[in-house]
């Protein structure tokens, strides 16, 4: 008696799938390659320490108040040489612009290096934290600009606005230049709460990441496998 040739069932691949024809699904289908990545054993691990990492961070930022001690860190360690990095690389431009590149090269670094991750190894997750240090990047700035009228806090060099010429403050100069001086503490205020709000979204996007790769590599499916 011949034995019956039994053919396994190919595994589902949603990515195959049609989208659905609800138009806000079909539209979150389309984006489906925002979290998913192939994560292995040790790879699924690290980031996971990483994640956990910058969230135990983030919370810090999150719930810390907006005053220069909040971001005078190692954080601000490592953004201050891309703010000076832009005044050098931005010196073509009107003395208006090359001030603007100071914290402008802040928060370009973070975009760039996101965008070339993203391109060349699609990996997500190296993106969210790259957005993470984007909002923290509008944090380490916040201080800065709420400080443009009162010019105490302490520049390279050990001068402050107050003691420095006009100019050398980079805010002081911008609120100045374009009549808003007066609006520093606002305008700071929106600083800080935009980067509050890309660091939740970055933590968000990056647990979303985990859990979805985490379950497709280990959910019960594979673990009866």
């Amino acid at each position: 008696m011949n034995t019956p040739i039994v053919f396994n069932r190919p595994t589902r691949d949603p990515l195959r799938e049609r989208p659905p024809e609800n138009p806000v699904l079909a539209v979150l289908w389309r984006l489906r390659f925002l979290i998913k990545q192939p994560l292995d054993g040790p790879g699924f691990l690290f980031r996971v320490i990483v994640w956990g990492t910058f969230a135990y961070m983030g919370f810090g930022f999150l719930l810390a108040p907006l005053a220069p001690e909040s971001v005078s860190g190692f954080w601000h360690m490592v953004n201050l040489p891309f703010h000076e990095a832009g005044h050098v690389i931005f010196g073509f431009l009107p003395r208006l612009g090359v001030s603007m590149m100071g914290s402008g090269g802040q928060l370009l670094m973070p975009l760039v290096c996101g965008i070339i991750m993203f391109i060349t190894t699609r990996d997500t997750f190296g993106v969210t934290i790259c957005l993470w240090w984007l909002g923290q990047n509008f944090l380490d700035i916040a201080p800065y600009i709420d400080d443009a009228r009162s010019g105490t806090l302490p520049l390279l060099g050990g001068n402050t606005g107050q003691t420095s010429p006009y100019g050398f403050h980079d805010w002081q100069f911008i609120l100045g230049e374009l009549k808003m001086l007066q609006h520093d503490h606002a305008i700071a205020s929106a600083s800080w709460r935009t980067g509050k709000v890309i660091i939740v979204i970055a933590l968000l996007w990056g647990a979303a990441i985990l859990i979805y790769n985490g379950w497709r590599t280990y959910g019960p499916r594979r673990l009866r496998s």
